[in-house]
């Protein structure tokens, strides 16, 4: 049976005595919506536990029309409130912007050392994974499991930590989400019952900026 150390949190995640495969799903959750649900539920297969890490500015986007971090951050644990192997951590609301990923892996390093952190990474990541920080130190220190954002990649990165996965493909776009709400159609089928009143107020007052923002 897990103990959880000192009953506190770290990140917003438990710490615990024993070593824990854990899949780390970054995004900017700007919303979140079913297709990061399905992807984190998909990837447990893998891990003992999957973390989403809310990123509060991701260094390859602008921050324009990006919802408040504690709002993505509130509607992220409302929507997995009920999973015990899904967790969302705010580790990144406490280190220096922009948020690094390198930097992250470090931080949860060190509070969490006898686990093992992988990445869950979509497709549409690998052309520009060179551009990351530190990106050699990342993917010799950690295995990076893949999950297709489009039904062709033409793009294939090979690397010993490098994981392929057969992740569902599913055709669901924040982009689309925010856009539709702008004009009052937010598409419900899209986004967990218990957010979808939250994520309609606050898009709905906002104007279109940004369309990149995952």
């Amino acid at each position: 049976m897990l103990q959880k150390y000192y009953n506190s949190t770290r990140y917003g995640v438990y710490t615990y005595f024993c070593s824990m495969q854990i899949g780390l799903f970054f995004g900017s959750f700007n919303p979140i919506h079913k297709g990061h649900e399905a992807i984190a539920r998909y990837m447990l297969q893998f891990f003992d536990e999957v973390w989403l890490v809310v990123s509060p500015q991701n260094p390859f986007k602008t921050n324009h029309q990006l919802a408040p971090v504690e709002l993505r951050l509130e509607w992220a644990k409302t929507v997995f409130a009920n999973e015990t192997l899904i967790k969302v951590s705010d580790v990144e609301t406490h280190l220096p912007l922009p948020s690094f990923t390198h930097q992250t892996l470090e931080h949860l390093q060190i509070a969490y050392p006898a686990n093992t952190f992988s990445l869950i990474m979509g497709t549409d990541n690998l052309p520009k994974f060179y551009k990351w920080k530190n990106y050699k130190h990342i993917i010799h220190q950690h295995q990076l499991y893949i999950y297709n954002r489009e039904a062709k990649s033409n793009y294939i990165l090979l690397h010993q930590n490098i994981k392929y996965t057969h992740a569902p493909l599913i055709n669901i776009s924040a982009t689309i989400i925010r856009e539709s709400s702008y004009t009052g159609q937010l598409p419900k089928n899209l986004i967990d019952a218990s957010v979808v009143d939250s994520i309609k107020k606050h898009y709905s007052g906002n104007t279109p900026l940004d369309a990149n923002i995952f």
